[in-house]
């Protein structure tokens, strides 16, 4: 059996670290590499490290910089965004897989941005619970959005160009089923 421990611990190094760097240093709102961490995870990880590794860093983060009342939407759009990141090719051309990630990326800060700002509408009594309402809190959040697409997008470059240029002992796909 082949021991894919050193690929393992240098994915889920790299991943957190990303995660709770851009989290840490001032950023732009919504600029951080969470999301890409988490579509990323399937394509370098696989067993339980696939499902942790958004979870580990996105708490991490929280406990040092402070939770919120909406953590738990956080926490569970970053499980969907897994299994958004399954879908990436893990091989093929260049085209094929840049296609693939940039899809996964639009995909990842779409459902992330529309489950996180309902649940604003919904559970944060800034806006009234109407249409309007619910149109407000989307008009005024595209701005996250922005940043949480671009950021997600260059996050997902970085970690497709380090798992094609590290060592090939740590470049062979994980295409191991959860």
């Amino acid at each position: 059996m082949k021991n894919d421990m050193p690929k393992t611990v240098f994915w889920f190094a790299t991943l957190l670290l990303a995660g709770l760097a851009t989290r840490w240093i001032p950023h732009p709102s919504n600029f951080t590499a969470l999301l890409a961490v988490a579509l990323f995870a399937p394509v370098v990880l696989s067993g339980p490290w696939v499902l942790l590794i958004p979870l580990v860093t996105a708490w991490v983060g929280d406990a040092l910089l402070g939770f919120h009342d909406l953590v738990g939407v956080v926490y569970i759009s970053l499980l969907a965004l897994v299994a958004i990141g399954r879908l990436i090719p893990q091989d093929g051309s260049l085209a094929k897989r840049a296609t693939g990630l940039a899809t996964a990326g639009f995909l990842g800060a779409a459902l992330f941005f529309f489950a996180t700002n309902l649940a604003v509408w919904k559970f944060s009594g800034i806006y009234p619970q109407t249409q309007a309402g619910l149109a407000n809190c989307f008009v005024l959040a595209l701005p996250f959005f922005t940043n949480s697409l671009l950021s997600t997008w260059l996050f997902l470059g970085a970690f497709e160009g380090i798992r094609q240029l590290a060592p090939s002992r740590l470049q062979k796909s994980v295409k191991t089923a959860v």
